[in-house]
């Protein structure tokens, strides 16, 4: 049976801890879409989704979807729809990127044309959280540069509060997760 979420029952302490995007968000960031580099894993939902916008999508990114992603499925139940695909990357981004300008195809669907949220990979709605085995974390620092990492970060917020909207979208939250969450 698909779930309709994914399910946590632990935060680490990172999550609580550090700051969360400032009033700029991930578009007010100069990193030129740098976590774009490396594609993205798609949860079997948002792959659907995709799919069912292929139209819009194959105009704006100029090449067919079954040439986006990898032949390869993960076979892992911790992605909405129980199952992820990565992206392959062109000229050193994903797929999905603007040509011309900073930002994904799939996210300006979803503010534009008003298709579900969903349709954007779990993992970069929750950007930079992260999760595995039951746990919600922070993605590794690589990208020193992002906005969220920067020290004229004005965020009063942490990350988890930054990004509470996403997560509660995502994830059904359990045991020690449901009680930070609701302290």
């Amino acid at each position: 049976m698909k779930k309709s979420k994914i399910t946590i029952t632990d935060i680490s302490d990172d999550v609580l801890k550090k700051k969360g995007f400032d009033h700029k968000g991930c578009y007010g960031c100069s990193c030129n879409d740098s976590c774009c580099r490396y594609g993205c894993e798609v949860d079997k939902e948002s792959y659907d989704l995709i799919f069912q916008n292929r139209k819009i999508i194959e105009k704006s990114i100029g090449i067919k979807l079954e040439e986006c992603f990898e032949k390869e499925w993960s076979d892992d139940d911790e992605y909405l729809g129980n199952n992820s695909v990565d992206t392959k990357t062109f000229k050193g981004y994903c797929a999905f990127k603007l040509k011309d300008k900073k930002g994904c195809i799939l996210f300006e669907l979803v503010s534009k044309n008003k298709v579900s949220r969903r349709i954007i990979p779990s993992i970069c709605r929750l950007y930079p959280l992260t999760w595995g085995n039951g746990k919600l974390t922070i993605t590794d620092d690589r990208e020193k540069h992002c906005n969220y990492l920067q020290k004229d970060n004005k965020s009063k917020k942490t990350v988890l509060e930054t990004q509470m909207e996403h997560v509660k979208d995502i994830f059904h939250i359990e045991g020690k997760a449901k009680e930070i969450i609701s302290s």
